[in-house]
């Protein structure tokens, strides 16, 4: 299976630039790919969400039209499953016969579609004199690792109940920015002990601030477990650590770590999995429009989790340093009222890279 090196263009808050596509690629050949269209100034002109469900307005309707009739108008392509929201649209497509015209055409044809057959419901302001309401370009995922299909139609169809998620939760999916450390960690004021000075990326962890997402209550609770994991952890004991951090959760405890190691991500993939509370180090910090996704949308929509990042925002491509490793752990141990020293890792010696 083709992994693919995500090596686009990026703004300076780490986003894809829109209309960017993955350099090398042929985007005419047969492939899936989800598309995302937003609106200009992500005005909802499109519909609302009512209930828990989309409630489209004329334009929204005209949307989903356009969208179902591509296949007619281009019949090398297959629109699949797609979501009309207030104010951005999410749409699977097959390219199913090599297109004459790379799939940029047809995404462009469809946005003038929507504009040009309905301009009596485009509210005037949001076409500026240009043919489509839509911002210009549009982001593409090329689907290609197993499964990423099957997760991407079930992102899509659950995009409403999302956002209704949000609306009734608003606090638990806020970024809450510039926390003050010493305001939410008690142990950072021993976390690194000794007159040597901290990497930068630690010392920054430890001596500033901290953003965060979720449920914020999971702070104050008196039980909280550290886990760290070595990359050297056999099987067994990644189980162990996973079957100690269940038991742990179960008797109403609250889990911490920084899901670095393949262990780690284990332990809170299966404290997610069975709806326990879990405080989660995020290491690549948190963008404009960021939100929990996947699994850890429901366990913030259940107020069983809390994501922190003490750091800026880098891309998920991006390599984490040995300072941003040592600035995650050094976190999850104040969190925990833990020194570096007192960390008991499972499996044998912790890697270089996590070291103090």
């Amino acid at each position: 299976m083709l992994s693919r090196p995500d090596i686009r263009e990026r703004d300076k808050n780490g986003h894809l630039k829109a209309g960017i596509r993955l350099p090398g690629w042929d985007y005419c050949k047969p492939w899936f790919y989800m598309i995302t269209l937003v609106v200009k100034r992500r005005r909802p002109i499109l519909g609302e969400i009512r209930d828990g469900a989309f409630a489209p307005s004329p334009l929204g309707e005209a949307v989903a039209r356009a969208w179902q009739n591509l296949g007619h108008v281009f019949p090398d392509v297959e629109p699949g499953p797609f979501a009309v929201m207030p104010e951005h649209f999410h749409g699977i497509i097959r390219v199913r016969e090599r297109l004459s015209s790379p799939l940029g055409e047809v995404i462009r044809s469809f946005k003038i579609a929507c504009t040009k057959t309905n301009l009596a419901l485009v509210p005037p302001f949001e076409i500026d004199g240009s043919t489509t309401f839509w911002f210009p370009g549009f982001y593409d995922t090329i689907l290609f690792r197993k499964g990423q299909l099957r997760a991407m139609v079930r992102y899509v169809r659950r995009n409403a109940a999302r956002r209704w998620a949000v609306m009734q939760n608003p606090d638990l999916f806020k970024v809450t920015r510039a926390i003050s450390l010493s305001d939410v960690l008690p142990g950072a004021a021993h976390v690194l002990p000794g007159a040597a000075p901290a990497p930068d990326d630690a010392q920054n962890a430890l001596g500033k601030t901290i953003d965060a997402v979720g449920n914020a209550f999971l702070l104050e609770s008196p039980n909280k477990m550290l886990v760290q994991v070595s990359r050297r952890a056999s099987p067994v004991d990644i189980e162990n650590k996973v079957n100690e951090a269940l038991l742990f959760g179960a008797r109403g405890g609250v889990v911490v770590s920084g899901c670095i190691s393949p262990g780690e991500q284990a332990v809170a993939r299966a404290v997610r999995e069975a709806s326990q509370p879990l405080i989660v180090i995020v290491p690549r910090g948190f963008g404009p429009y960021f939100k929990p996704s996947g699994p850890y949308f429901d366990a913030c929509a259940a107020g069983k989790l809390l994501m922190l990042s003490p750091f800026p925002q880098i891309g998920k491509n991006d390599r984490l340093t040995r300072e941003r490793c040592f600035g995650i752990n050094a976190v999850a141990a104040a969190i925990c009222g833990e020194a570096p020293s007192t960390i008991r890792y499972c499996g044998s010696q912790p890697d270089l890279a996590l070291r103090h």
